[in-house]
């Protein structure tokens, strides 16, 4: 019915005067002009539809059968590595057949391919869930993440707030009562936060919170059912450039400034960051201009840069004179044992934009990539691991990301935070 309608919608289009209707015993030449244009034009074009999509079924038809040639041959291959290519070229053909419709074998298929290249680049897809209902509001951007066994602590920079939430079981709530970032009370001189970090009961306020840091050294310490604390950090001599990021390791706060070029140390005292800066590099200072992030394990720092580029860094002391040398490998080769991936400066494909260190026991390192959104796991001698990506898409790029004991993932889109727990 539908079909007869817009046929006869299109004829009254092209010949107007068929609308009118002819008079008894009569047939105008308006009418008549009009049929014999629109007459050939509506026959032409229901030809092309019906040719094009007799086409686009046939090329939909070649490129599954193709694909399925593929899946066949990748299924003979001796080896995984050799498998490669057959793999990934079905997935292209499915693709290109995708362009031309679906059905229930070209999706199976799909599924198929997927999965087989998902086990050879290590991908494991997780369902990510988000922690709260509704999110954290239409205003948030969240631009950091903290997390415990029990406690997600949240940096809105959009709001100007931290948010505390805990675990439920099934998901997390938000604490109403917290105090911190843009509460009553809080002191309102502090300049943009630039990361928050865990630290560890006591802390400074007797009980396991969180430390955010500004731009310019500011303070806050905050926990639950605590009222929270402010304080700064003593600048160096020629004071601060620009913080950019913060790790804290065993009661050691790093904090990386690439504008005055130097990583800086503070212990803590009672839980309190009040003490003067320490030098991380003596001598021997790498140019950190483009460093973006950085990370501490053990008696080794690492410092990501904008292009993806890790530095490695020890510091050692001298038994006999006492002295402290840092020595640092610039560009640390990322090692891919994965056939065809030998050699690469990292994942292919992947911007790696944030990290953190992930302790024992099994130490290594986790890599953003953002755009994914996914996470890349790497060990201690950045060797690659895996990488985690969300089942299902979470609707735009990641802005933050932790990790929370003892495996759980966190990544934040939009306004919402998603976790997931990889199967151990």
């Amino acid at each position: 019915m539908r079909a007869a309608e817009a046929v006869t919608s299109l004829i009254i289009r092209m010949a107007p005067g068929l609308a009118e209707g002819p008079k008894p015993g009569t047939l105008s030449p308006r009418l008549l002009a009009g049929t014999a244009i629109a007459i050939p034009i509506l026959v032409v074009s229901l030809s092309a539809a019906v040719y094009f999509q007799r086409e686009g079924s046939q090329a939909f038809r070649d490129f599954l059968s193709q694909a399925q040639s593929a899946v066949v041959s990748a299924q003979i291959r001796p080896t995984a590595a050799e498998s490669r290519p057959d793999w990934e070229l079905a997935h292209a053909l499915l693709s290109d057949a995708a362009r031309y419709g679906a059905s229930d074998d070209s999706r199976a298929l799909r599924a198929q391919v997927d999965l087989a290249l998902d086990q050879l680049n290590l991908v494991s897809r997780l369902d990510f869930r988000p922690s709260v209902s509704g999110g954290f509001g239409s205003q948030a951007r969240i631009t950091g993440l903290a997390a415990t066994a029990s406690d997600l602590f949240v940096l809105d920079s959009g709001q100007g707030s931290i948010w505390h939430a805990w675990a439920t079981g099934r998901g997390y709530e938000v604490d109403r009562t917290f105090e911190c970032l843009g509460a009553a009370g809080v002191p309102d001189n502090l300049g943009p936060t630039v990361d928050i970090v865990i630290q560890h009961e006591p802390g400074a306020l007797g009980a396991e919170g969180v430390v955010a840091v500004d731009t310019l050294g500011g303070l806050l310490y905050c926990a639950a059912d605590r009222r929270p604390a402010s304080g700064h950090l003593t600048p160096p001599d020629a004071g601060w450039g620009t913080i950019a990021a913060v790790d804290l390791f065993a009661d050691r706060l790093y904090v990386l400034d690439p504008q005055g070029n130097q990583v800086w140390s503070f212990d803590a005292t009672g839980g309190l960051f009040a003490g003067p800066p320490s030098l991380y590099f003596v001598d021997n200072v790498p140019d950190l201009s483009a460093a973006v992030d950085i990370a501490v394990a053990e008696e080794e720092l690492f410092l990501l840069f904008s292009d993806g580029r890790l530095d490695r860094c020890a510091r050692e002391r001298d038994d006999t004179s006492g002295d402290v040398h840092v020595t640092c490998e610039n560009g640390v080769p990322f090692i891919d044992q994965r056939a065809g991936f030998e050699g690469l400066p990292h994942v292919p494909g992947v911007v790696l934009e944030a990290m953190t260190y992930s302790p024992p026991p099994e130490p290594s390192l986790y890599f953003l990539d953002a755009s994914g959104p996914s996470l890349v796991h790497y060990s201690l001698r950045l060797v690659f691991q895996g990488v985690f990506m969300p089942r299902d898409p979470l609707g735009g790029q990641a802005t933050a990301f932790a990790l929370g004991p003892p495996n759980d993932l966190f990544l934040a889109v939009g306004s919402q935070v998603y976790f997931a727990q990889p199967i151990p």
